[in-house]
């Protein structure tokens, strides 16, 4: 029997190295798991619930279609297995929410450069403009604002970092739009593996604003910020705190603003989603009939 020892493991997800005991990799060797782990445990965990949420999401939509559909039908065993067969089809072809694809991880190239948290990759093939979501760096190539304080640091350290990178990954937040009004791509930017926005507040290059939902690293972020200014690292080396009160009720008056916007887009989403259905039971109907015709 092999021997085993306690190793640490860097994390794939956060970047945090963990400890992976000499029990665990006995209890998995014996399950006939021989590959070491990639995530820390408060990741799978977190990986677990996010399996779990788009698994109730695709077994409720299953529960709606199977509700319509068993109101229209007899208990024949063969129009069941038909309409057990179109309420497949339809939640494959209809009922996937473009949030649950957009929480995969994509490999991309850099482009270029922009500031601290802006640059330009290269996504199939095609250029996007990314901005990194939930964080605000000092401007340091700003039109009319110029150079603020640590701006320069910022960008150069964003910039080094992604030239210098291995693997550059981003990935979507199911609670944020996919793109602003500037048609940058919203994203969180993982540098080797470790997510970028992580590392910049941690250096004091950047702060935790532009939160216009709940996105998935919101809260790790703020406790690493409380870290950085209790520690008055970069931006919070110097008193700021009347730039910050201004700059922080402009934020919450632009979320106010687009709380209110996607109130309305989620009124015309259910109105959308009502005729999608009407339409849908329409073609029920027409299977309903074309069963009963088999039958």
């Amino acid at each position: 029997m092999p021997e085993y020892k306690d190793k640490v493991i860097k994390c794939t997800d956060c970047g945090e190295e963990f400890i992976s005991t000499a029990g665990e990799q006995a209890f998995y060797a014996e399950k006939g798991f021989n590959n070491e782990p990639k995530r820390c445990k408060p990741c799978r965990e977190k990986r677990k619930q996010e399996k779990k949420r788009i698994s109730n999401y695709i077994e409720m939509k299953i529960s709606f279609f199977r509700g319509i559909i068993l109101s229209r039908i007899g208990v024949d065993s063969m129009k069941k297995k038909l309409y057990m067969l179109i309420t497949i089809l339809c939640m494959l072809l209809t009922l996937y929410p473009t949030s649950i694809f957009a929480l995969a991880k994509k490999e991309v190239k850099l482009s270029k450069c922009v500031d601290g948290d802006t640059a330009r990759f290269i996504l199939n093939k095609e250029e996007i403009k990314a901005r990194f979501l939930a964080i605000d760096t000092p401007e340091s190539v700003h039109p009319t604002k110029g150079v603020e304080p640590y701006g320069k640091e910022a960008s150069e350290y964003t910039c080094n970092a992604l030239k210098n990178a291995k693997k550059i990954t981003i990935e979507y937040d199911s609670g944020s739009d996919k793109t602003d009004k500037y048609k940058r791509h919203l994203v969180w930017v993982y540098v080797d593996d470790v997510l970028l926005q992580k590392t910049l507040i941690e250096k004091g290059y950047a702060k935790v604003t532009y939160l216009y939902g709940k996105y998935q690293y919101t809260d790790e972020l703020k406790d690493v910020e409380e870290k950085a200014k209790a520690s008055k690292k970069g931006i919070w080396s110097f008193d700021n705190t009347e730039t910050e009160t201004k700059k922080e009720n402009t934020s919450k008056s632009k979320a106010s603003k687009k709380s209110t916007k996607k109130n309305k887009n989620t009124n015309s989403i259910d109105k959308l989603l009502t005729d999608f259905c009407e339409i849908l039971e329409k073609i029920l109907d027409f299977f309903t009939d074309l069963a009963n015709d088999m039958v």
